[in-house]
């Protein structure tokens, strides 16, 4: 159908990629971290957030992305703590924290996460 707006859907899913990305920066931020290179694993936690972007946007809603309950504003406050903080390394450590726990929350509220059953599940099925 040449000349149409049909909007074109992925014939290819992303999302075990997605992971494997998350995962890449989850360890380098637990390496930055244990080694006290607080700015590094700010940066590397930024991104998480452009990868979990879209996720954000999807757990957020169109209505709740301008309530400070939202994943969005919760990560910009947190952002802003950052700034203030940068001289302070004790206030910075929380703040980033803070940060990395917000973001794995994010992907684990948008299914992209750890892998959870029932007590006494198998598995297996």
């Amino acid at each position: 159908m040449e000349g149409s707006n049909q909007k074109l859907v992925s014939d290819f899913n992303e999302a075990g990629f997605q992971i494997q990305r998350l995962h890449e920066i989850w360890s380098s931020c637990n390496y930055l971290a244990s080694h006290g290179r607080l700015l590094d694993w700010n940066w590397k936690l930024d991104r998480a957030f452009v990868e979990l972007t879209k996720d954000m946007d999807d757990e957020d809603g169109k209505e709740e992305s301008e309530k400070d309950t939202s994943y969005y504003n919760k990560i910009l406050k947190i952002d802003e703590e950052i700034i203030v903080n940068q001289k302070n390394r004790t206030k910075l450590y929380r703040c980033l924290i803070r940060k990395e726990q917000m973001l794995r929350r994010l992907q684990e509220a948008c299914g992209k996460g750890s892998k959870k059953k029932k007590e006494g599940e198998d598995l297996m099925d």
